[in-house]
């Protein structure tokens, strides 16, 4: 099994995923301490985190370094609709693994790609129902789509706490 692991949107420099991006790092630090027979990893990252991922120069693991700087917005946008799955299916990757949460694509699952996404929280959905104008509404309105996407059509969704496993369940009809 070859897995896809995602980390090209993440960055060091804060913003409101920093915590994902910590978590990232120690998700990926155990998926490489473990690494079973049989599995290969490519890491998809860019220059401003992939020392936070190292490799350990592991005969199973390829860094792919997609840009030098952290990714705009754009960048982000055209990676996660089309780069992620483009470079899944040229490096020859089985699993797509996101642990920021979205799958990438538009529309349903990718096809011909198994995924697995941890979703944190459903916290954009909560924002626009108790905190209207906090965040744009177009940010609001493409988050909250995206994690819908991703929570009805991921092979396997991972949560960090029952909290968001029940709130998943409940918001998010099949």
């Amino acid at each position: 099994m070859r897995v896809l692991f995602d980390v090209f949107e993440l960055t060091p420099d804060g913003g409101k995923s920093i915590g994902i991006y910590h978590y990232a790092r120690n998700v990926w630090q155990q998926f490489v301490a473990v690494l079973p027979e049989g599995m290969s990893l490519v890491l998809a990252c860019h220059g401003r985190n992939e020392s936070d991922f190292p490799t350990a120069s592991h005969p199973r693991i390829e860094r792919v370094l997609l840009q030098d700087d952290t990714p705009r917005q754009w960048q982000r946008q055209r990676w996660l609709r089309w780069g992620a799955q483009a470079l899944a299916r040229q490096k020859g990757c089985d699993v797509y693994f996101t642990p920021k949460g979205f799958l990438p694509g538009m529309w349903g699952a990718p096809t011909g790609l198994r995924t697995c996404a941890v979703v944190h929280d459903l916290i954009p959905l909560w924002y626009a129902e108790h905190q209207p104008g906090y965040f744009p509404r177009m940010e609001l309105a493409v988050l909250g789509r995206e994690l819908r996407r991703t929570c009805r059509h991921a092979d396997r969704l991972v949560t960090i706490s029952e909290a968001s496993a029940d709130d998943i369940l409940r918001r998010i009809p099949d």
